[in-house]
């Protein structure tokens, strides 16, 4: 009777060891899935967020620039209708560009490139002689290599908005590649009045690209040239 008895307790007190293994095993899958889905939903909502914030900031941004360009227009199509009609081509391809990439999260660097030629062309006619591109990008990198859709052109338009320029002092703005970076680069010649900046483009930008390919955005300011380097995105 009393083996029977030290039996009876030993397989309870297993049973029991043995359910409550299972259920803490069971509690830490549960705690774990949950952690991941909260930090899932988090990234998620960090997404959307920023997303919302780009397409604010291209609000801001846009007609600013659409009105400015009109007024340049205006006066063109007095004074040469050839050119006015070249004006309104890339115009027009420049927008065509910003409305099929509105929900893309990556385009190819040679299609971005393209865009930001017209985007110069345009800032040339408002600005004749006093913006000077130079682009030193290989062939095989403009078709491999992805990009963050407008991450160029507001890294130019923030060097655009915030130096002087003229056509005697122009402003150069060099967008070149390294081993594992793009960089936009440009002569630091500070606006002396200029309209208080968010710093939310750029702050935008690497975010975004944190996201996207889990990659760090390299920020250099030596006094006399800003550099941004975005990180290469090669196309899976």
């Amino acid at each position: 009777h009393i083996i029977f008895t030290n039996l009876n307790f030993e397989l309870l007190f297993g049973i029991i060891l043995f359910f409550f293994l299972i259920y803490g095993v069971h509690l830490f899958i549960s705690s774990f899935n949950n952690a991941k889905e909260m930090e899932l939903l988090a990234a998620e909502r960090e997404k959307e967020n920023i997303i919302a914030q780009y397409a604010a900031l291209k609000n801001q941004i846009d007609p600013h620039f659409f009105f400015n360009s009109l007024s340049v227009l205006s006066s063109l199509i007095y004074e040469n209708t050839d050119l006015s009609a070249e004006f309104i081509s890339h115009l027009s391809k420049h927008y065509r560009y910003i409305l099929e990439t509105e929900s893309t999260n990556l385009v190819s660097l040679s299609r971005e490139l393209d865009n930001l030629d017209s985007y110069f062309y345009l800032m040339n006619i408002r600005y004749p002689d006093s913006i000077v591109k130079v682009c030193e990008i290989s062939g095989q990198t403009r078709s491999e290599c992805m990009m963050l859709p407008h991450s160029l052109l507001m890294l130019v338009e923030n060097a655009i908005k915030h130096n002087m320029f003229s056509r005697e002092d122009p402003l150069s703005i060099e967008i070149t590649e390294e081993e594992e970076y793009i960089v936009v680069r440009n002569r630091i010649n500070r606006r002396k009045v200029i309209r208080e900046s968010t710093g939310i483009g750029l702050e935008n930008i690497i975010k975004r690209y944190r996201i996207e390919c889990k990659k760090e955005v390299r920020i250099e300011d030596s006094g006399n040239l800003f550099s941004v380097k975005l990180p290469k995105i090669l196309e899976k």
